[in-house]
């Protein structure tokens, strides 16, 4: 099918005219925007003469008449309700303007009026680590009554854990054939060979300037060990022979802490802010990754199942507990970022073990090959994380006087 020139040739120039005048449009919004910046910063000009000439009530006309829209509501004259243009203006532009208002109503003895543009200020004024303005001095110590604090932040955390289990109560699967005079069927406890790991997410929002909220879900992987010791009659030997083997157990779960911090702002000039925290946690089994149990004789590195037994079957779907920590906050200066380590305690509330699965075979495939079922208990584990965070939106909380 042969293609029609002429049309070919309109269609090519058609798409050139609209190339054309997108590009236009943007160099004409732009130039509009530069207009309108520099009418604001000779509205801006003409703040600071009518200031020096003592005209305070010119300073606020000003504002009021030339930088919102023509017939702007009374109850809309306020700072972040200006015309489009004042808002695509530089940040520091704005700030002249907020700061010939500022004075003029605190000279007016309108205190009430200049604090809503005080604050606003405080927030332009606010790059980086730490900045100050030459036109900011005037007002220093009005303006350091208030605190500039992160509202909203994100960012996301890895770390390591230390996790031990507590035996609720003792389920053996042999009982002694005879007295004895120590539990030689009970299991012994103890932090696993290597450590845990973890990784996620977190969100922190802000109540009041020392105080905020935190959520941190994150995966998890736990690990435990236990001893577990079986005596046997041998016959025609008078000492029964003891088999000694070690269980760990690799946990995988997705969790989800709940926690109340507690921070003191502007703690030293190298801006590292101590906090506490305290809270609960919530906790479901990974379905991605199964928990397994790995089995080796003990002190006989020949006999070691490495493959691992899958255990998920014996746990609980859900289990959740307490957890009270401390870190610092470091404020690096370097575009808002900030860096927190942390380590924190974690204590479990429930019964971990599923006892309905306990003795069936179904679901333990430990019972015959090694002897063993599971104890009721819980864990505790300890968290070392590093957290890198991000500050969405900043407010102004009033210090105490």
């Amino acid at each position: 099918m042969k293609t029609n020139p002429k049309k070919k040739s309109c269609q090519i120039l058609l798409v050139f005219i609209m190339i054309f005048a997108s590009l236009t449009n943007n160099y004409g919004s732009k130039t509009s925007n530069n207009d309108k910046c520099k009418k604001i910063k000779k509205i801006a000009q003409k703040m600071k003469e009518a200031y020096d000439n003592g005209n305070l009530k010119g300073v606020i006309r000003l504002y009021r008449e030339d930088c919102f829209e023509k017939n702007t509501k009374e109850t809309n004259i306020k700072p972040g309700k200006e015309e489009k243009g004042f808002k695509t203006c530089p940040k520091e532009m704005r700030a002249k303007i907020y700061h010939w208002v500022v004075h003029s109503y605190y000279a007016l003895d309108k205190t009430g009026k200049a604090e809503p543009y005080l604050k606003k200020l405080q927030l332009l004024r606010r790059k980086g680590k730490k900045v100050q303005y030459d036109y900011w001095l005037p007002i220093k110590n009005e303006i350091e009554k208030y605190a500039v604090v992160p509202r909203l932040l994100f960012g996301f955390h890895v770390g390591f854990n230390s996790t031990k289990a507590h035996p609720l109560t003792r389920y053996p699967i042999i009982k002694p054939a005879y007295a004895m005079e120590t539990d030689v069927y009970g299991k012994e406890y103890t932090a696993a060979d290597s450590l845990g790991t973890k990784i996620g997410f977190m969100g922190e929002y802000a109540l009041t300037k020392k105080l905020s909220v935190v959520l941190q879900p994150s995966g998890i992987l736990m690990k435990y060990r236990y001893k577990n010791s079986l005596k046997f009659d041998r016959p025609g030997e008078s000492e029964p022979i003891t088999v000694e083997f070690i269980h760990q157990q690799t946990l995988y779960y997705w969790e989800l802490p709940i926690l109340l911090k507690y921070r003191k702002y502007q703690y030293s000039k190298l801006e590292l802010q101590p906090f506490l925290q305290a809270g609960v946690y919530f906790r479901i089994p990974d379905p991605f990754n199964k928990s397994k149990n790995e089995v080796k004789l003990y002190e006989n590195e020949e006999f070691k199942d490495e493959t691992g037994t899958d255990i998920n079957e014996l746990f609980n779907k859900f289990n959740g507990g307490y957890c009270v920590g401390a870190g610092i906050h470091w404020v690096t200066g370097f575009r808002d970022l900030r860096v927190e380590i942390e380590i924190i305690y974690k204590h479990g509330f429930n019964n971990i073990v599923n006892g309905n699965h306990r003795y069936d075979y179904k679901y333990n495939k430990l019972i015959f090959g090694y002897y063993d079922v599971f104890d009721d208990m819980k864990l505790s584990n300890w968290d070392f994380s590093i957290k890198l965070l991000v500050p969405v939106y900043f407010k102004l909380f009033r210090r105490k006087k």
